[in-house]
This record gives structure tokens, C-alpha cells and sequence, in this order.
């Protein structure tokens, strides 16, 4: 199943038209029709995904699981032993210190869009 395919299933669950899911995610009105043919930019799939309340990897078929919250899934603790490697090296200390705030930024914006829905 295509993008446009997905967009068109997952709006028409939530009692929207594509033309409506466009405009809320404040995009032109035929965008999403355009994904027949084109492919839309990361920004532009996340604001549609946001507004259909899945994930990004919903819509582009990465998986079959529509929710944000990867159901089934361990979370991933973050706080131990640093794992990461870049080009066979471990990550520095300070760069993981930034990418472990990068995460809890995004979580939290998460959680505050939950709140307020």
C-alpha cells in the first residue's frame, strides 16, 4: 500500500477528506492528492501523520502498527553503558549527553501534545 493509499485509509477512519487532513496540518488543499505522483518532503508526511494521530512509519508502511507509542516493543534504556558507535568508534561523552537531550526533548514535546488533544 502506497503513502497516498495510507493517508486516504487512515482519514477516511477518522472521518476526514484528504482536503481536510491537508488544511489542518496546514498544508495546500490538493497536497496529499499530488503523493500519487510525488514524494512529499519528511516535514510534510510528519504534520499529516500528526494530525491522523499515527506514526510516520504507519504511513510510509515501515509497519503495520499506527501508534506512536510502538505497542509491544521494550523501551530502550538510555542511561547505561554507552553502546553507540560512530564509524567503529564509540560516541563521545559529550555528544551522547547531547543526543540523550535531543530524546528527552522529543519525548516530552510528545507528551504535552498528548495532554492537550
Amino acid at each position: 500500500m502506497s503513502l497516498y493509499q495510507r493517508v486516504k485509509k487512515v482519514s477516511k477512519q477518522r472521518g476526514l477528506t484528504l482536503t481536510q487532513v491537508s488544511n489542518k496540518a496546514g498544508l495546500g488543499e490538493k497536497t496529499i492528492y499530488k503523493w500519487q505522483k510525488q514524494n512529499p518532503k519528511a516535514e510534510t508526511i510528519q504534520k499529516v501523520a500528526d494530525v491522523l494521530q499515527v506514526s510516520v512509519d504507519y504511513l510510509l508502511g515501515n509497519t503495520n502498527n499506527p501508534n506512536h507509542d510502538n505497542e509491544g516493543s521494550k523501551p530502550v534504556d538510555l542511561s547505561g553503558t554507552n553502546i553507540f558507535t560512530y564509524q567503529g568508534q564509540p560516541v563521545r561523552q559529550d555528544d551522547w549527553e547531547i543526543i540523550q537531550a535531543i530524546l528527552e526533548r522529543r519525548k516530552n514535546s510528545y507528551k504535552k501534545r498528548d495532554r492537550h488533544e
